[in-house]
């Protein structure tokens, strides 16, 4: 599942219509808000395998670091 700053593309929904590519903004459960290339914003719950994560952001990982570490100090 994509996270908040991480750059995603959607294949085309035409055959030969280039790809999406965007920047999730906000993750609420399985709605992803998207800012895409265009300038244009989009809500919207993908299928499974549909998402394509192209770069993921710096802030996720350190979130679960953080999270894990948590854990192990309780």
């Amino acid at each position: 599942m994509a996270n908040p700053g991480d750059r995603i593309e959607l294949p085309g929904r035409k055959v030969g219509q280039a790809p999406r590519v965007g920047t999730v903004e906000e993750v609420h459960g399985a709605l992803l808000t998207v800012r895409w290339e265009t300038g244009e914003v989009s809500t919207f719950a993908p299928t499974a395998g549909a998402v394509t994560v192209l770069a993921s952001s710096a802030k996720a990982p350190k979130a679960k670091a953080a999270k894990k570490a948590k854990k192990v100090a309780s």
